[in-house]
């Protein structure tokens, strides 16, 4: 690298002590839309301060994962044998003192020191047993067991799991075989899926000074569809670099669970960033391993070609066991191993299957020589450093180093890069937000000027409500109610008129009665239309006052007019009338016939009886007609009100925006602000990137 790492080191973080309080300030406690990015932002920093590497190992079941990670670590820290392992994730990292931390599903946490009682708990929960080595017990625990913590769980649920899960039957067991091994584990983990173990940490005090930076991630098992569980997909979107392993095999290179994979989460990763590892090489051809490389290089074109690298992670193993043995030491330990490989390959030889089962079985815990350590040795005439070196070329594990330690050197300025990158999206977003915020507070902003007039217009039209309320319509309703109002007068009236009328009946005529009760009908009669004239026009009377206040202020008639109409008002007349109606019957009078009458004393009497019924008609009109009004006048009364209220609000508004409109200004002039802030600090920030970029 021609830059300079510790410098351009120091000077992202330069950058980001001054991007996260400028962050800080504008974000506040709320909510942002770059939320996920600053907190990518903050895990990417913490691993360039601490100068951290982390290697995500994914691959199928089988693939040989924890073999790899040992054979790379040179430690049996994990679990090796062919079973495969569960649903959590393992993370080795660097530490003064070996040590295990455990999570639980239900979020318990154990932590181990002791080798021996660590070692222990590695064998019984980092590997299954051989029970459920057939099934994605990962993929059960993450989707069913642990979302429904030990409740009873619906057979549509598991009929989906079942439907999901088809394509990761990687033994090809038969399907109702595989079907019945998956609901057993499922009854047997339900009821203790608190017992299930999410994540391991470990901690080794490792001797290589250039594996102290590197995090190393174990992962489930990758499914055929190159599917991965929640939890592993959001460590590998935080990985520097993803490892996926697949195991070698002679006829052809059966890729697409990595492909699905790759097309899945390699979309947003820099080719660089991702390996295809081949595993179990040493039982495989030259020629063969050549031809599987062109083709993984012809189906993974994006990948770069010396990323592609074959190994076997076995015999790397038995490198690092042996090479630390003396010539002697090794001659000794190779011809017991070869004798024990004689007399096994002897008992099995003619065995039948049955029998070949049962004593492989029995003797599982024999570390049989394979062929491919054996060949070496013979080749190299049993001498040390020749085999050593032959077992190196075997494992290629050099290989692997080399591209690593090479990528580990590049990965720390793609780690740069991603920083300023994500500092780089957060502003951006800041930026955009800031420009939206101030042109939206522009175009709020008020002028104080425009302010002002409005805040008079709004008090002027407030100051008419009140008269309304306080004048007018006291003033209507005096007018209609008062001594010698228009209610006391109109009636009056009709009573002078009917009295003037019945003087001029000749009293002495047989007719008298008859015209008498003709005229009393008629002033009756007069009588209600006086009333219904009296309340249509009180409404109408109110409802031009209303309107020529509505065409002087910013208020409309509708608005103010409350929902009152002469029809609506009958209800209420005629309710106060039943109040004060009466009942009376002069036609019986009228007709009685005496044998001896005097016409016009009988025609006085009927007239007094007459006069006082319709005085009481008269005064009951009246006092109708007054609380008539009353109810008119109030429901008016009641609406300018409510809208004197709302234009109270409205005036307390202006008067807080006019209040508020230089605080408004002092706003836009801070956003304005830290926009001039940002930009030059978004070209800072670019250029920076842009730097390492190329050099990268």
């Amino acid at each position: 690298m021609i830059m300079d790492y510790k410098q351009v080191k120091d000077d992202v973080l330069k950058q980001y002590d001054t991007v996260m309080p400028l962050i800080k300030e504008i974000k506040g406690d709320s909510e942002t839309t770059f939320d996920t990015t600053l907190a990518q932002l903050q895990r990417d920093v913490e691993n360039i301060r601490n100068d951290i590497f982390r290697l995500m190992i994914v691959g199928e079941a089988k693939s040989g994962k924890s073999t790899f990670i040992n054979a790379y670590l040179g430690k049996e820290i994990l679990p090796m044998d062919v079973k495969q392992c569960t649903s959590s994730i393992v993370e080795i990292r660097y530490g003064k003192n070996y040590a295990l931390k455990a999570t639980y599903a239900d979020d318990r946490v154990k932590t181990f020191t002791e080798e021996a009682e660590i070692e222990k708990f590695l064998r019984e929960n980092a590997a299954l047993d051989d029970e459920y080595r057939d099934i994605p017990v990962g993929t059960i625990n993450l989707q069913l067991i642990i979302p429904n913590k030990g409740k009873h769980i619906p057979r549509s649920e598991i009929n989906e799991l079942l439907r999901m899960i088809a394509d990761d039957n990687l033994y090809k067991l038969p399907q109702n075989v595989y079907n019945q091994k998956v609901l057993n584990y499922i009854d047997a983990k339900n009821p203790r899926w608190q017992d299930l173990v999410k994540k391991i940490e470990i901690e080794y005090p490792f001797e290589d000074k250039d594996l102290k930076g590197i995090q190393i991630v174990d992962t489930p098992g990758v499914g055929a569809e190159g599917r991965v569980g929640e939890i592993t997909d959001k460590y590998i979107a935080n990985a520097n670099a993803v490892m996926f392993l697949k195991p070698l095999v002679g006829a052809t290179l059966e890729t697409n669970s990595f492909k699905n994979f790759l097309k899945k989460v390699g979309k947003d990763r820099a080719s660089d960033a991702m390996f295809l590892i081949l595993t179990r090489a040493a039982n495989e051809t030259l020629n063969n391993v050549a031809r599987i490389h062109e083709e993984a290089y012809k189906q993974f074109p994006n990948i770069n070609k010396k990323q592609i690298i074959h190994l076997d992670s076995k015999v790397e193993m038995f490198r690092n066991k042996v090479k630390s043995m003396t010539e002697e030491e090794l001659q000794t330990f190779m011809d017991e191993k070869m004798q024990e490989a004689e007399w096994y390959n002897e008992q099995i030889r003619n065995l039948s299957e049955k029998e070949m089962h049962d004593f492989m079985d029995e003797h599982k815990d024999m570390d049989i020589l394979d062929s491919f350590l054996e060949t070496p040795w013979h080749r190299s005439h049993y001498q040390r450093e020749p085999y050593l070196q032959k077992l190196a070329e075997l494992s290629n594990f050099k290989e692997i180093d080399s591209a690593l330690n090479q990528f580990a050197r590049k990965a720390q300025y793609l780690l740069l890069g991603e920083a300023l990158g994500r500092m780089l999206t957060i502003l951006g977003k800041i930026q955009s937000e800031l420009k939206e915020n101030i042109k939206n507070y522009k175009e709020k902003a008020q002028n104080p000027a425009e302010l002002e007039c409005k805040l008079l217009n709004a008090e002027q039209v407030l100051k008419d409500l009140q008269l309304k309320i306080n004048v007018t319509v006291t003033r209507i309703s005096q007018k209609y109610k008062d001594m010698g109002g228009i209610i006391d007068s109109s009636v009056a009236q009709i009573m002078e008129g009917y009295k003037k009328e019945m003087n001029a009946i000749d009293p002495n005529l047989s007719t008298s009665i008859s015209e008498l009760e003709k005229l009393t009908f008629r002033k009756v009669e007069a009588f209600r239309k006086a009333e219904d004239d009296i309340t249509k026009n009180i409404i109408a009377e109110c409802d031009e006052a209303l309107i020529a206040f509505s065409q002087k202020g910013d208020l409309n008639y509708t608005a103010l007019k409350p929902d009152i109409t002469p029809d609506t008002l009958e209800k209420v007349k005629s309710e106060k009338r039943k109040e004060a109606e009466y009942t009376y019957t002069t036609g019986l009078c009228f007709k009685e016939t005496h044998t001896k009458l005097d016409q016009s004393r009988y025609f006085k009497l009927i007239s007094q009886d007459i006069q006082k019924r319709l005085n009481n008609i008269m005064d009951d009109i009246v006092i109708a007609l007054q609380e008539y009004v009353t109810s008119v006048t109030s429901a008016y009364r009641t609406e300018l009100v409510r809208n004197a209220q709302i234009q109270e609000n409205t005036y307390r508004k202006i008067r807080e925006d006019k209040a508020n409109a230089e605080e408004m200004q002092k706003k836009i002039a801070a956003m304005d602000s830290k926009l001039n802030t940002i930009t030059p600090l978004i070209s800072e920030i670019s250029a920076l990137k842009g730097g390492i970029d190329k050099n990268v």
